[in-house]
């Protein structure tokens, strides 16, 4: 499908400004594009600064400066658009590529600046010296050998884009193929980076939920080694007084042994003196 651009001037009094017609009618005080898209085409936004350098060899930018000035980018549309004349048959690359690498654009000193990539082949030296640019990249720019690195990752990204583009100026099967198999692997990547934030939304969500069970369970340690040091008080109050009555009752056992015994010795005295006085009285009956 193609992407186009259409103005109009906006209704609101306090804008008086050209503006674009979106779905939703919204109101932009500078021009913006309405591109109709389908899945797996990627549309380069409006910047407010000139993009930085980059491995992927574009045009020189280009200002838009009329009102008619609009944006055609070929997104799967009929071959037959472009079956009008020669003239049109010989965009077909131009449309091709910026279907499969939309071109940049950037506001600076109130111009919308655009630029396309080059439809230019490439030659063996350029080829070269990409690869001589990529490495100086990688060692200029710090990119990490191993491990996940964004900026590795934006310069093989790069990279690949601008072999889409070498590729499909020869052979548009084959970089259409390409432009499919970058699609695949950033859709793959995002499913990645989806997968990882959910396992560790999942993670977060567990671990504060085991921080919540391990409070949880602090709370009840501290509750029962409370509970158990009471219990032990008052373990250790019923035994003192356990001890205190064992001793008193002890005690007053061996108080009433003893006084037992002092009676068992006073009676046994008692009877020795009545025995006594009863033989004596006994013995003199018999004298007389």
């Amino acid at each position: 499908m193609a992407l186009y651009g259409r103005y109009s001037e906006c209704s609101d009094l306090c804008c008086g400004q050209e503006r674009m017609v979106l779905p939703s009618n919204s109101c932009y005080p500078f021009r913006f594009y309405q591109y109709r898209t389908m899945p797996g085409v990627t549309v380069a936004l409006i910047e407010s600064a000139a993009p930085p350098e980059s491995l992927v060899k574009y045009e020189a930018p280009e200002a838009v400066k009329t009102k008619t000035h609009k944006l055609l980018f070929q997104a799967g549309a009929d071959q037959n658009l472009w079956a009008g004349s020669g003239q049109l048959r010989g965009l077909q690359t131009t449309s091709l590529l910026n279907t499969l690498l939309p071109p940049r654009q950037w506001t600076q000193d109130g111009h919308l600046w655009i630029q396309s990539v080059s439809s230019s082949p490439a030659t063996r030296a350029e080829v070269q010296d990409l690869l001589q640019r990529f490495t100086e990249e990688l060692q200029i720019r710090q990119a990490r050998p191993v491990g996940i690195c964004p900026i590795r990752r934006e310069l093989y990204s790069q990279c690949f884009d601008e072999l889409i583009r070498q590729v499909a100026i020869t052979c548009a099967e084959q970089g259409h193929l390409l432009h499919r198999i970058r699609d695949e692997l950033r859709m793959t990547l995002r499913s990645y980076e989806t997968m990882y934030e959910s396992s560790v939304g999942f993670g977060l969500r567990r671990s504060l939920h085991g921080e919540q069970g391990r409070q949880d369970a602090a709370a009840q340690l501290q509750q029962a080694d409370a509970m158990q040091t009471a219990l032990q008080q008052q373990v250790e109050e019923w035994q003192a007084r356990c001890n205190a009555t064992e001793k008193q009752q002890e005690e007053e056992r061996t108080a009433a042994a003893q006084k037992h015994q002092e009676e068992v010795d006073f009676l046994e005295e008692q009877v020795k003196q009545l025995q006594k006085q009863l033989d004596d009285v006994l013995a003199n009956s018999q004298k007389k």
